[in-house]
């Protein structure tokens, strides 16, 4: 397949019908930034979005594969193009049937586990206590993972999502079944809600924006290895009314990011560089 062909024929199908990028992403349920690496040739849709767009677009799913209208003799079809559009009609739901079977499968698990858990909790202590820690974690992996299988656009976001709303209750719930108190609150949530805002970005940068990868990486690395970094030291610092606690440590891991950012940032230039050049 070629790429260019496909993605000229793409661009010039969606100026066709009057839309814009933003536009044709909305309808697929994926980002602005997918339908314009189709269209320059840096990419191709999947296997499983490849039936919607053809229709979105008024083609059929081979003309779309190979980058142009197909010639129809006498108001017969090829065989071999029918044959194509079939199968890939067929991958496109057994895709989405494979994908709703590993969530049900991955739910049956989550309530056997935690059947299992429980019962064992009860006939061994007589009440419900630790059980609690292997379903919160297996809850945190359930709505983290769901989003992965079932969304086709957002799939990063809704990952975040999930994420936040079940970890920062387990964070209380742990402190809540330990017999140390005060941690949750003031330690480890403000650690949690830092590296989720950091988490965010970095996923915002990779996804929804345009930049070099390299760059991206560079802005990783910077917001986990210096600013979330020298964030939960001094968050630690408060905690236990130390200033200075474990300076050398955090002070290491800070200049040895920015170094990396450095050669990262380095390189990035250098390919953009020889690109343009």
């Amino acid at each position: 397949m070629d790429n260019k062909k496909v993605g000229s024929f793409i661009a010039s199908l969606r100026k066709e019908k009057a839309m814009t990028q933003k536009d044709l992403a909305d309808k697929l349920n994926v980002t602005n930034k997918a339908i314009s690496k189709w269209e320059t040739g840096e990419g191709y849709p999947e296997i499983t979005t490849a039936p919607v767009l053809a229709e979105i677009l008024g083609v059929t799913v081979t003309e779309l594969l190979n980058g142009e209208r197909s010639i129809v003799i006498n108001n017969h079809i090829d065989p071999a193009a029918a044959a194509i559009d079939e199968t890939v009609k067929y991958y496109n739901k057994a895709a989405v049937k494979k994908g709703n079977i590993a969530i049900l499968l991955m739910v049956i698990v989550f309530i056997l586990t935690s059947f299992i858990c429980v019962l064992c909790n009860y006939l061994i202590n007589n009440t419900i206590s630790w059980s609690l820690y292997p379903i919160g974690a297996l809850i945190i992996l359930l709505a983290s993972t769901v989003p992965l299988l079932k969304f086709k656009k957002f799939k990063a976001i809704g990952l975040l999502c999930g994420l936040t709303v079940t970890l920062i209750p387990y964070l209380f719930l742990v402190e809540y079944l330990s017999p140390v108190k005060g941690w949750a609150m003031n330690l480890a949530l403000p650690i949690t809600i830092l590296s989720i805002i950091a988490l965010g970005l970095s996923m915002i940068i990779f996804n929804y924006t345009k930049i070099d990868r390299l760059y991206c990486s560079t802005a990783a690395i910077v917001l986990f290895g210096v600013v979330v970094n020298i964030g939960v030291n001094k968050l630690i610092e408060g905690f236990l009314n130390k200033p200075g606690h474990n300076n050398v440590s955090t002070l290491s891991c800070t200049l040895a990011s920015i170094f990396l950012a450095v050669v990262l940032a380095a390189a990035a230039y250098t390919r953009s560089h020889k690109q343009s050049s």
